[in-house]
């Protein structure tokens, strides 16, 4: 009985320990919310998904700074106004949420556009690029892209969204896309809905899995090395992160999944003492010289900053690691970024 007791008090401390141990050094969780409709949209083979909200991003503070910049430095060339022109598109105005899809297995990838579109303008744009081919889905638009993608494809989806896909099988994924916005399937997308919904309150967020092949390398590279987070890389089952502001906060934030809360804990104490070992060669870095270019020494202070703001949490079977930068330091960063350039 008495060794029952020792061991049940074992427990509790250990289990106090843990909490106490997260509690301190905890990484915020990011927004979190439902998962986007138009994650039913993306191709069911999809590795990687990444969402930009692109209107509430140009609507806060450093993105009217960052636009601001474009305009005062001259980025909206002759091309860029002609382009426009033909097009009646405008990205900087018409362009409201963005989605990213990657496939690791054939290394394609698409991006879904939602915003206002002039269709018949930008069609009869891009058919002057190369060839349009009719689908029961609807036009596909092929044309030539620059390395490493071989072709390029454009399809409307409906009025509001016009999804691109790069790579071998372009069009195969835009007719993907284009079944699966008409023949939508509930439930196809469960796994990177449950990742989704931890990080879909930010505006920028990306969600994903490990592929097969990833999963062998990661095998070998455990296998082959002796540092202990490499062994725990093994366990991981999906990934996600985010970006948001908090006050003068610009936060970022990445999770693991692991099989099981063993492991996710075991991660986190590895993860936690590779970053300690790596902050203290950054400490050990020497001082920049003073009278240099006030542009690096913003920079030096801002990588210091992601550094010595680094916290971990671990989350049931998540282990979460976050950082943080002063927005008003980044702002002074866009602001002097015209000096960089030659005159």
């Amino acid at each position: 009985m008495f060794k029952w007791i020792i061991l049940g008090i074992l427990i509790v401390v250990l289990a106090g320990g843990t909490a106490a141990y997260v509690a301190l050094s905890a990484a915020p969780h990011s927004p979190g919310g439902a998962c986007p409709a138009v994650f039913a949209d993306t191709p069911y083979d999809s590795n990687a998904i990444v969402y930009f909200d692109i209107a509430s991003l140009r609507e806060s503070d450093l993105g009217k700074r960052a636009n601001s910049l474009k305009q005062n430095m001259g980025l909206r060339d002759a091309s860029y106004t002609d382009f426009v022109s033909k097009t009646n598109l405008d990205p900087d105005r018409d362009i409201s949420h963005a989605l990213i899809t990657s496939n690791f297995q054939d290394l394609s990838t698409s991006v879904v556009l939602e915003g206002t579109f002039d269709r018949a303008k930008i069609e009869d744009y891009v058919s002057t690029l190369g060839q349009k081919k009719h689908y029961e889905t609807g036009d596909i638009f092929t044309f030539r892209a620059p390395a490493p993608f071989s072709t390029l494809g454009l399809m409307f989806v409906d009025s509001k969204r016009v999804a691109l896909s790069a790579g071998p099988g372009a069009e195969t994924q835009l007719l993907v896309i284009a079944d699966a916005v008409k023949n939508p399937t509930p439930g196809l997308r469960d796994d990177m809905c449950e990742l989704a919904e931890r990080v879909s309150g930010a505006p920028v967020f990306g969600v994903g899995n490990i592929p097969e092949k990833a999963q062998q390398q990661i095998a070998l590279l455990a296998a082959r090395s002796t540092e202990p987070a490499a062994k725990t890389l093994v366990h991981i089952t999906g990934w996600d992160f985010a970006g948001w502001s908090e006050g003068d906060a610009l936060r970022f934030s990445a999770e693991a999944q692991f099989d099981s809360r063993y492991d996710a804990f075991q991660a986190l104490l590895s993860f936690k003492d590779g970053a300690r070992r790596a902050h203290d060669e950054f400490a050990k870095t020497p001082a920049a010289p003073k009278g240099r270019n006030p542009m690096d020494d913003l920079s030096t202070q801002l990588a210091s900053q992601l550094v010595n703001n680094f916290a971990f949490s671990l989350d049931g079977r998540y282990v979460r690691v976050g950082t943080w930068l002063k927005k008003t330091d980044v702002a002074k960063l866009i602001a002097q970024t015209p000096n960089m350039l030659p005159h």
